[in-house]
């Protein structure tokens, strides 16, 4: 609110809040840090599935072609090769997961919101980060004081496990 001064004479007005209120940068990194922490183990846990399946796949594969090599009098498939070239593929797989995973950070914020019950905190302060009012500086000024707990990071971490595959 405009406040207003007399001096000598001349109405000055001054305002209440001053006009750039910039949000510190190291703010955002503190919401991050717990935001990244679980798009990590999300990523992770896909990854996780991914190779997991691949071994499946892989496995029944080698144990048709384990049955098709007995058939005949000699062995005749360089086991050592596709034992290599499965082991490699499933990993390759398992990678490809992992890389083709990539949680938006909203989303994943939203998520953390209603896991944790922090009542849209994080991802309001996310949404208002480039916003220069104080009701941006609130927002973000209580959600670094959530994601800055080390109470939440361990929630965080307790509540998204890396998933071992089903």
């Amino acid at each position: 609110r405009p406040c207003l001064h007399r001096l000598r004479g001349k109405l000055e007005v001054e305002e209440s809040w001053p006009q750039e209120v910039v949000v510190d940068d190291r703010q955002k990194q503190e919401i991050m840090r717990v935001v990244r922490l679980v798009r990590r183990r999300q990523r992770l846990s896909v990854a996780l599935i991914g190779f997991s399946l691949a071994c499946l796949v892989f496995a029944t594969i080698g144990v048709l072609l384990a049955i098709m090599d007995r058939w005949g009098a000699e062995a005749w498939l360089p086991w050592n090769w596709i034992i290599i070239s499965f082991s490699g593929l499933a990993v390759g797989f398992g990678l490809f997961s992992w890389y083709r995973t990539r949680p938006e950070t909203m989303s994943t914020a939203r998520l953390i919101d209603t896991e944790l019950g922090l009542k849209d905190r994080l991802s309001t302060a996310l949404a208002c980060h480039d916003r220069n009012d104080p009701f941006a500086l609130a927002v973000v000024e209580d959600a670094t004081s959530v994601a800055g707990a080390p109470q939440t990071r361990e929630q965080a971490r307790r509540r998204f496990r890396i998933a071992p595959p089903p």
